[in-house]
């Protein structure tokens, strides 16, 4: 399953949205510039629901769309 948000704010200029992009998907947390917040929400959502899980970002004019991508787990009947 996944979760979306828009905005349709001026979003993230390219080089912004690129420098994002790579921290999502680098595993060095010391020389990120993005801060923590994102990057330890994606980490977390990777090591508990599976490395397809995670958080991706993309930005137009007008329309920027985070979307959290999480493995639904069924529960197990006792």
């Amino acid at each position: 399953g996944y979760i979306e948000v828009h905005d349709d704010g001026p979003g993230f200029s390219p080089e912004q949205l690129q420098t994002v992009q790579e921290a999502l998907s680098s595993v060095d947390f010391h020389n990120n510039r993005t801060g923590y917040g994102l990057l330890n929400i994606n980490a977390r959502l990777k090591l508990l629901l599976g490395p397809e899980s995670g958080i991706t970002i993309t930005s137009e004019p007008e329309d920027t769309c985070v979307r959290i991508t999480f493995r639904m787990r069924q529960q197990e009947e006792t």
